[in-house]
């Protein structure tokens, strides 16, 4: 995969990028950023070994994701929810057709806290 310029227009070559039918790619997120809590919650479809993690705004559950039981304590140990994150969505192709996604800082190792990326 060719390096991509900002200037440049891009569409997504389909699902992982093995030259299918393009699609055109959105995503839209919230102005602001807003207080977020994850949790894991009981979920009837969560697979064995896995746990499935709610994420809750204003107490309201908005999203349901599966995980490993590590990678939910890995973003707890790391409080990457103790602060507000922007939101966004954007389409799939799996039911439902949405995906929630949270603009999240970056931290590099030896270099402390990045900033979030704004667009």
């Amino acid at each position: 995969m060719e390096p991509w310029s900002p200037d440049e227009e891009y569409e997504n070559s389909g699902p992982g990028g093995n030259g299918g039918p393009t699609t055109p790619v959105a995503f839209v997120s919230t102005q602001q950023s807003i207080q977020l809590n994850v949790n894991e919650v009981e979920d009837d479809r969560t697979p064995e070994g896995m746990v499935c993690m709610g994420t809750f705004f204003r107490r309201r559950l908005i999203a349901r994701s599966i995980v490993a039981p590590e990678a939910l304590a890995e973003l707890k140990s790391q409080q990457v929810f103790s602060g507000p994150v922007r939101l966004g969505l954007e389409p799939g192709s799996a039911v439902p057709p949405l995906c929630l996604a949270a603009s999240l800082p970056i931290q590099r190792k030896g270099r402390g806290t990045g900033r979030a990326m704004d667009g």
